[in-house]
């Protein structure tokens, strides 16, 4: 027999994400702050209303392409050529030091990189890698026609195609 459980649980997401994105507007912060704080408290980190599902699983890979998708349609390409060798040097910083970060981490807490399994160390090398375009995100224009407008944002987001 078919579950229907899922309908509540992204009725749950949408609805906290909304409510804490427009909260944290309020308080002239970014709406992903809101919606980052909504999954933390809901999540089984804090309160656990929500368990991680393969359908949950599916609508987050779904919603990063989405986001990627939306901030590549932002860009403007012609700025964002200028901006090349910017671009790099921050995704090289923007990966590679939430990823020494990541490694010294797991050094300290698991006292042995080399008895961590192949699982843990693709997952820190993943975090290190999507922490450097979750930035991209936070730092598009969103005062009118949605372009990236200056410097500092496009060589953000071109960082991201690195």
């Amino acid at each position: 027999m078919l579950s229907y459980d899922f309908f509540l649980d992204l009725a749950i997401i949408l609805l906290s994400t909304k409510i804490f994105g427009l909260l944290t507007r309020k308080v002239q912060m970014p709406q992903v702050v809101g919606a980052l704080l909504a999954g933390v408290l809901l999540g089984p980190t804090f309160l656990n209303v929500l368990q991680e599902t393969e359908f949950i699983d599916k609508m987050a890979e779904l919603g990063v392409i989405m986001l990627m998708f939306t901030a590549g349609m932002e860009t403007d390409i012609k700025e964002l050529k200028q901006t090349g060798k910017a671009s790099f040097i921050i995704a090289a910083f923007g990966v590679g030091i939430p990823l020494i970060g990541g490694f010294l981490a797991a050094a300290v807490f698991s006292g042995n990189i080399a008895s961590m399994s192949k699982l843990e160390l693709l997952q820190i090398f993943y975090r290190g890698h999507l922490n450097g375009h979750i930035s991209e995100y936070n730092r598009r224009d969103t005062s009118g026609n949605g372009k990236a407008k200056n410097k500092v944002r496009n060589s953000d987001i071109g960082s991201s195609c690195y």
